[in-house]
């Protein structure tokens, strides 16, 4: 017999799906903005405020501790209360912090602001993930998680156009790039408002009404309610343990070397001889090319699966952070540009969104949100404290070394996937097959 959450994995990809997906991963969006223009504005307030070599990494720690303290906290309350109305507040707290930064003018008052930016995105992403993933039809699961990071780029591509605009006007730029933001998270908290409420999580708390009414829109005429069993928090830890083991492997390994690009590509391009404006224009052409390159992924993602997809991004990435590890490309600006292009195809091919997708398919509907916030909480308090010492290390060990280090953590994730394609296949190999039956539900 069949039910509505069977009808909502089997419906065929409609527009509708595309508008839910699009509004529900406007968090990336922001996200990516934060990384992006934390980097952009970093080059303005270091004469602005006089910060020093240690200093100068705060803007990021800050924004990436404020995004740890956001998933573990928050991430609950959307498995408790609803994705849906959790993640719409999230914005409202980005907004605010936002547009209160781009009108600091003390580095007090900014850290706490930074900090309540981070926040924002880190209770967002947790909850809006989990939205996506649980009205994703599985035959298109792949393609539609991809708007996760089309999103996330469309974001730093936007704050980095804004800025090479911007260049002359120093601190204005600052100001500008956070109040733009800012108003642009009330607009996504107002979209929100006419999302459904995720169908699993409605068919967990018995909400039937609604439910129906979600399956309804995409086609479904099944009245049959799937029952779920609610799962205690410890139970990550004791049933899906592996399934998290292997998240947190797999985001730590890219997560450090992806949020150091991503919030130092100016600040690198800078030591690398490149004018201020060059910066902001490699780093723009950095954003688009990934981009790009993620609708390749949507196409191939669900075709050919996700591992033979994940070895081909994984290893032209990791290719990509050997040459900047390699002295010889400092001196060509051709050079340099090649070595960009590898880095923003191999990941925009899908490396570091299959590693989402790995994260989140394995875990049961009652605590997959609290599952992704505590592995956004891990990474995030890793990449913070590497963001803080970032300028540090590299003015004591150089690129070379700090590059040469980052691709081989790379491969770690490639082989780690390689090795399980082997011996648990089921783990990675998940196209096509309903996250209930990879969670065991």
């Amino acid at each position: 017999m069949g039910n509505v959450i069977d009808d909502i994995d089997n419906a065929r990809t409609s527009s509708l799906h595309l508008k839910w997906t699009v509004i529900t991963t406007l968090g990336d969006f922001l996200d990516g903005a934060m990384f992006g223009i934390t980097g952009i504005t970093l080059i303005p307030l270091i004469p602005y405020l006089h910060l020093n070599s240690f200093e100068q990494g705060i803007p990021a720690f800050l924004t990436l501790l404020g995004t740890a303290a956001g998933a573990i906290s928050v991430s609950r309350l959307g498995d408790k209360f609803g994705r849906k109305h959790i993640y719409s507040f999230d914005a409202i707290i980005y907004g605010i912090a936002a547009i209160m930064l781009s009108i600091t003018f003390n580095l007090y008052w900014a850290m706490v602001f930074f900090f309540m930016v981070g926040f924002g995105v880190g209770g967002d992403v947790p909850n809006s993930w989990s939205l996506l993933i649980e009205f994703a039809p599985k035959d298109k699961r792949g393609s539609l998680f991809s708007f996760t990071y089309i999103l996330w780029f469309l974001g730093g591509i936007i704050g980095t156009l804004l800025a090479v605009l911007l260049v002359p006007y120093g601190m204005l730029l600052f100001r500008i790039e956070w109040a733009f933001f800012g108003i642009i998270a009330f607009f996504v908290w107002f979209l929100r408002k006419q999302l459904p409420e995720s169908p699993r999580y409605n068919a967990l708390n018995n909400n039937e009404k609604e439910l129906i009414s979600t399956a309804n829109m995409v086609g479904s005429n099944e009245k049959n309610i799937k029952s779920y069993k609610r799962h205690a928090y410890r139970e990550l830890f004791n049933n899906y343990g592996r399934y998290m083991l292997l998240a947190f492997l797999l985001y730590m390994m890219c997560g450090i070397p992806e949020s150091t690009n991503g919030e130092f590509y100016p600040y690198i391009f800078r030591l690398l001889g490149l004018s201020l404006a060059q910066s902001y224009e490699l780093e723009a052409m950095i954003f688009i090319i990934t981009l790009l390159s993620v609708f390749v992924f949507r196409y191939i993602v669900d075709l050919i699966g996700r591992v033979k997809t994940y070895i081909i991004s994984g290893s032209i990435y990791a290719a990509g952070m050997y040459m900047l590890g390699s002295r010889f490309v400092y001196h060509s600006i051709y050079l340099l540009i090649f070595t960009a292009i590898l880095l923003a195809v191999g990941l925009g091919l899908g490396f570091d969104i299959i590693n989402r997708l790995y994260s989140t398919v394995h875990l049961p509907v009652s605590i997959r949100a609290s599952g992704q916030g505590l592995i956004w909480f891990s990474l995030r308090i890793e990449v913070a404290f590497f963001g803080l010492y970032t300028p540090y290390l590299i003015s004591v060990y150089g690129l070379p070394v700090l590059y040469t280090i980052f691709g081989f953590m790379i491969l770690v994730d490639v082989i780690t996937i390689i090795v399980l394609n082997f011996k648990s296949p089921g783990m990675v190999n998940t196209e096509k097959r309903s996250i209930d039956e990879l969670a065991g539900e």
